[in-house]
């Protein structure tokens, strides 16, 4: 169906009277059209009515054939067509617990004549409870069907063609309404003070007003469908409670579902179809709407009202805004989708301070302006929401203590990812805005704070300050944008810290306009072809006072800022670093008062872990392995040229995986392996060399222990006997090794190593050549000095063992016995 013209953008409830009004004054120039369209309609009717079967009145059914009064209770059945009715009204029901069916007759009235109700429903002498009309088709009235006063109401399956109200009910509690057709008139269904009313799949067509629900507390309407309404699809004015499910408005020129001071109401799942305004709330507080959907409306879904909650809901395709809240406080709106509108996805005009309206994982896609606008508003918070597409992501204007933290606005080409002017108090904090015209885009604001955003891509620039106060820009990520990484332009007294700015354009940093003054800018990663782009003699901070760290490259010490260029000829790549401070000894000077005196390079930082390495006790004939973590705890790259190991016992170690030459990038590590294979026993030590170009610590060095023991015991005569002519001289039960090292410092065999085994082996060693004749073996377990040979040497070597600390310790006392 072709568009129609919409309503006034700010047409009031009370506005909208006027146009019904209007409307109902405009009726009685359409009878003559309606005379027209009532042989049609007749003709039409007594078709269908010709497909029921009428049947004859039962012995529990009263039969009527013509207009009437019942006023008794009972089964009531219309047993044939009445037409061209000029009566008032033409069945007046006026008793309780009536049940009166139409088995698909029609009841006419006559179109020149102003002939009033169908069907009346009500007594002046008691409110009127249980009646039910069913299966009827009323045509030519001005009220097809009225109840008043009648509690427990049914309307069943119906079909009204009326000049005037398709079903009326007033003052009708705990009523139902279903699988009824309202066509061709004012209001089809219209609802007044009947609390608790529920309305199922029923129809509206070609009416102005599809459903109007007034004063009426509680209401259900669910699957009803509202087509080609010249008003409005579902109107709920001063009907707190009310609850609408899957209901559908379609071709309504002002609205499909409009809510005033209706609070508490709940919408679920329903449908607004080339409407006027889709969904609009009017001062409709409290309210809980979830998984609607606004397709081709003027606008998608108006919000003038407090503390609405909006969940899962789609606007597309509309002329207009896809959400629009004005006048709004506190509210919760989220994971709601707006895409393809022709202005805002999410528009944001005068919420109230003192107020918290909260946008949460909705996503703008595709809108003719904005992804997310507000304008004159404040305490609007907007978390992990996306913007793509749009012509512009995040639009502020003329607004304070807005916060956007974790969202993401990409592709937005004519617009940037965010866009403030006219602010104050303006909180950007961990968002991403990629590929936008600028990442993010200032006029006239202050205390704005942009802090932990990734700001990559853009095609102009990724920050844009222009004449800002009292700015803070700390830790963000901007990269590879398309002319300026950071530009100030008349802003003064910002902070500019911690950030990382690489691959620009055109300039790292823009500072420009004759009013860009007393900014500070330090502890800054830069790494552009040019770093600084500098067009002003307002004096300006580019380092603070040697402090503490850490840096922003990782040094110890805070100062400026630190300059590189992608290939490899930065300032504080080149410059020189006598005393290895981490500072550059000369200043930076980018003209006048604009000077960065403490410049920041990068030095490599050598650790190794553990500084000791012990292998335990290794039998000869095994090996055991270890690593020696080398890392890079500094901020330049560190070369490690040499891995060597050196010492009385290198011979035994030996590095097998990851041994120099290679090099370490800022916080990398690499383990060096080191293997240990003793060939004789005994205790072994060496040390491990790692020779880098860290200027503190060039040759590094890691203690290597270990204890050989023979994978074997040595087996020695039983007893121990030195004869010299056939007489005994000395007798010792065999050596023993208490420790497990492969050397039996036991030698008098008792158990113990006391001062008798230094004797013992004295002995042993004095007449070992020619009165014991020793093995290799044999010797080797008593090599305590290790040269090889069994001599007085070994004496010295075990007495030596005998009084040092670790020997005492074994036997538990501070003295030798």
């Amino acid at each position: 169906m072709g568009r129609k013209n919409p309503p006034p953008k700010t047409q009031t409830s009370r506005e909208r009277g006027r146009w019904h009004r209007l409307f109902e004054d405009s009726t009685r120039k359409r009878r003559g059209l309606a005379v027209i369209l009532s042989a049609l309609v007749v003709a039409s009717l007594v078709t269908s009515a010709s497909l029921f079967a009428v049947r004859p009145a039962s012995a529990q059914t009263t039969a009527i054939s013509s207009c009437t009064t019942i006023d008794r209770p009972g089964q009531y059945e219309l047993t044939r067509n009445i037409t061209n009715s000029t009566t008032y009204a033409c069945i007046r029901i006026t008793a309780s617990d009536v049940t009166l069916d139409g088995n698909g007759h029609t009841i006419d009235g006559y179109p020149q004549r102003s002939v009033e109700q169908g069907i009346r429903v009500y007594s002046s002498e008691q409110q009127l409870t249980n009646v039910t009309v069913e299966n009827l088709t009323l045509a030519n009235w001005h009220t097809a069907v009225s109840f008043e006063q009648t509690a427990d109401a049914v309307l069943r399956n119906n079909t009204a063609i009326s000049i005037g109200f398709g079903f009326s009910l007033s003052g009708s509690p705990n009523s139902t309404i279903e699988n009824n057709t309202a066509k061709f008139g004012e209001i089809s269904y219209h609802i007044v003070g009947s609390a608790a009313a529920t309305l199922r799949n029923n129809t509206a067509n070609d009416t102005r007003d599809g459903f109007i629900i007034e004063s009426s507390r509680n209401a259900t309407l669910r699957n009803n469908t509202a087509l080609n309404q010249r008003g409005d699809g579902f109107i709920i004015e001063s009907s707190p409670s009310a609850t609408l499910l899957n209901n559908t408005a379609n071709e309504t020129r002002y609205g499909g579902y409009n809510l005033v001071e209706s609070v508490a109401a709940t919408l679920r799942n329903n449908t607004a179809i080339r409407t006027g305004q889709g969904f609009d709330f009017e001062n409709s507080s409290d309210s809980f709407v979830r998984n609607n959907t606004a397709t081709d409306n003027d606008v998608g879904f108006s919000v003038y009202a407090s503390n609405i909650t909006l969940l899962n809901n789609t606007a597309s395709n509309n002329y207009g805004r896809g959400f629009y809240f004005a006048t709004y406080t506190d509210g919760i709106v989220q994971n709601n989708v707006a895409t393809d509108n022709t202005q805002d996805g999410f528009s944001v005009v005068d919420s109230l301070p003192n107020a918290k309206l909260i946008f949460r994982n909705n996503t703008a896609t595709r809108n003719g302006e904005g992804g997310f606008t507000l304008f004159r508003s404040s305490a609007v918070h907007l978390q992990n929401n996306t913007a793509t597409n749009n012509s512009g992501g995040f639009v502020v204007s003329d607004s304070s203590n807005i916060h956007l933290r974790n969202n993401t606005a990409t592709d937005n080409d004519n617009g940037g990812g965010v866009t403030v002017a006219d602010g104050t108090g303006i909180e950007l904090v961990s968002n991403e805005f990629r590929r936008n015209d600028d990442g993010v885009r200032t006029r006239n604001v202050s205390d704005l704070s942009v802090r932990q955003n990734a700001i990559v891509n853009n095609s102009r620039h990724g920050i844009d300050l222009t004449s800002a106060t009292n700015a803070t820009v700390t830790n963000n990520a901007i990269a590879a944008n398309g002319e300026v990484g950071l530009r100030l332009e008349n802003t003064s007294n910002a902070t500019v810290r911690r950030n990382v700015i690489a691959r620009s354009g055109a300039a790292g940093v823009a500072v420009t306009g004759s009013n860009s003054t007393s900014n500070l800018l330090f502890d800054n990663a830069l790494n552009n072809s040019r770093n600084v782009e500098l067009t002003t003699g307002a004096p300006n901070a580019w380092n603070v006072s040697e402090q503490s760290g850490p840096n922003v490259i990782g040094g110890p010490f805070l100062g400026g800022n630190y300059y590189a260029t992608p290939n490899g000829t930065g300032f504080s790549q080149t410059c020189a670093d006598a005393n290895n401070d981490g500072f550059c000894d000369e200043p930076n000077d980018f003209g006048v008062n604009n000077t960065d005196f403490l410049p920041l390079t990068r030095q490599p930082n050598i650790t190794v872990s553990p500084s000791a390495v012990d292998f335990g006790t290794v039998p000869t004939g095994d090996t055991a392995t270890a690593n020696v973590t080398v890392t890079n705890s500094g901020t330049a790259p560190l070369d490690v040229s040499a891995t060597d190991i050196v010492g009385r016992d290198a011979s035994d170690f030996d590095i097998v995986g990851a041994a120099a030459p290679f090099s370490l990038e800022s916080g990398e590590s690499r383990n060096v392996t080191i293997e240990f294979a003793p060939t004789r026993p005994s205790k072994k030590t060496a040390t491990l060399r790692i020779t880098n170009n860290d200027t503190d610590d060039p040759t590094i060095t890691v203690a290597l222990s270990g204890r050989a023991v023979k994978g074997e015991k040595t087996v020695f005569p039983n007893p121990l006997v030195i004869e010299k002519r056939g007489v005994v001289l000395f007798k010792f039960d065999p050596p023993q090794d208490l420790t497990g090292d492969g050397l039996y410092e036991d030698a008098n065999g008792d158990g113990r190593f006391t001062s008798g085994d230094v004797a013992a082996l004295a002995i042993i060693a004095t007449y070992q050549r020619d009165h014991l004749d020793l093995n290799d073996e044999q010797v080797a377990a008593l090599d305590f000095d290790r040269d090889g040979k069994l001599t007085q040497g070994d004496v010295g070597a075990l007495a030596r063992d005998l009084f040092s600390e670790d020997r005492r310790d074994k036997n538990g006392d501070d003295r030798p016995e």
